[in-house]
């Protein structure tokens, strides 16, 4: 997309109140919406939508097939006139990953529909029109990436939980912003030699104890004992 290109759907962006960089992606240099703002941008724009006609259907096979037709006004040459548009909304298979294909085909031709009425379709694409097309996680700020390389660093450099994290996270860039609180939990429950430990978990062998009773069978400390009190070592 050229430059010309780009200034024209920002500013039509603005219009319809959409906001780049949180309703838009980018994906491959392709510009990317998300199915929320394509909705708020129909509720803006007053568009309505005809009963879809299912084309085909197969739940067992999760296909489903669908057209529909949807319509907005808009003023030309000061004068109001309907403006209308077709398409079509699939989800087999071969292009859906999700277990409701008939929500998603719907989804589809709304969205294409409305990408129509607007005059973006070819420019921009839905987040429903292909899972490629998804938001690609956050990337870790700064602030929180020294904050993990601080808590890494207080492990003995010989650690080999040390050692893993550097080698797989050299730079912020290359972990998700979503992986942070995982991370964060897991170095905050480890032992001094960076060994994962749940808090109050023994280390050594279980503690076996004589219980009254005369039985002379040994105990789990943990186990239950029908109220036999144990008897100190």
């Amino acid at each position: 997309m050229n430059m010309k290109d780009k200034t024209l759907l920002g500013n039509l962006f603005a219009n319809l109140g959409v906001v780049e960089g949180v309703d838009t992606w980018d994906c491959h240099g392709t510009p990317v919406i998300s199915h929320k703002a394509l909705e708020r941008v129909a509720e803006q724009r007053n568009i309505t939508f005809d009963d879809p006609v299912v084309i085909e259907s197969d739940p067992e096979k999760k296909i489903c097939v669908m057209r529909g037709k949807g319509q907005m006004w808009e003023m030309i040459n000061g004068q109001p006139k309907q403006k209308e548009a077709w398409s079509t909304g699939e989800a087999t298979p071969y292009n859906n990953k999700n277990t409701y294909p008939y929500a998603m085909a719907e989804k589809r031709l709304k969205d294409r529909i409305i990408l129509k009425l607007v005059g973006v379709s070819g420019y921009v694409y839905s987040e429903d029109e292909s899972d490629d097309f998804k938001r690609p996680p956050a990337k870790l700020s700064e602030t929180k990436f020294a904050i993990l390389m601080n808590k890494v660093k207080e492990l003995p450099e010989d650690s080999a939980i040390r050692e893993r994290f550097i080698k797989k996270y050299p730079t912020r860039d290359a972990m998700d912003d979503s992986e942070f609180d995982d991370i964060w939990k897991f170095l905050n429950k480890g032992d001094n030699n960076g060994n994962s430990k749940r808090k109050g978990t023994p280390t050594g062998k279980r503690k076996v104890v004589k219980v009254a009773g005369g039985s002379g069978q040994n105990r789990d400390q943990n186990t239950p004992n029908n109220g036999e009190k144990p008897v100190s070592q």
